[in-house]
């Protein structure tokens, strides 16, 4: 059972809210007596998010409102993933997802080439050499990525 039975910004089967991404569908919202606690909660949760610089693949203004869904993220051998997230914070960095180390956060500048964080446990030299590589050899795209998110041009030196 619904705890907002009829309420049609809340999903009646799942008992969750959904979600309210704009200040307009949140004014409309308000003026028609559907905002629950939850969806307070979850536009708070968007506005530390924007604050603290938490990195997601949706991208929060100050509000708590959604600038952004997704996150550009280019596939390239062995098992990583380049990813330019839309709501990051400088300096110009790529996240890189390795298969092998799930979960694991390395970032890798894009204006340098320079790791930002210590490699996870497993991960030997060569293999970072190859991912600072992997960055020169795409950095266009990164770049270009950035760029369209953050409005900053990125030059690799």
């Amino acid at each position: 059972m619904s705890r907002y039975p009829g309420n049609p910004l809340w999903h009646q089967e799942r008992d969750i809210p959904m979600a309210i991404m704009t200040r307009e569908e949140w004014d409309q919202a308000a003026a028609d007596g559907h905002i629950t606690p939850e969806h307070v909660m979850t536009r708070l949760k968007g506005i530390v998010d924007h604050v603290f610089g938490n990195q997601s693949s949706i991208g929060y203004d100050e509000d708590g409102f959604v600038t952004a869904l997704t996150a550009e993220g280019l596939p390239v051998p062995g098992g990583v993933t380049l990813v330019v997230h839309s709501n990051d914070h400088p300096p110009p960095h790529v996240h890189i997802e390795l298969r092998s180390h799930p979960g694991q956060t390395l970032r890798i500048r894009l204006d340098t080439a320079e790791f930002m964080d210590e490699a996870p446990k497993g991960v030997n030299t060569k293999r970072l050499k190859g991912l600072q590589r992997a960055i020169r050899e795409n950095h266009e795209v990164l770049a270009t990525w950035w760029q369209t998110y953050h409005g900053d041009p990125v030059v690799l030196s």
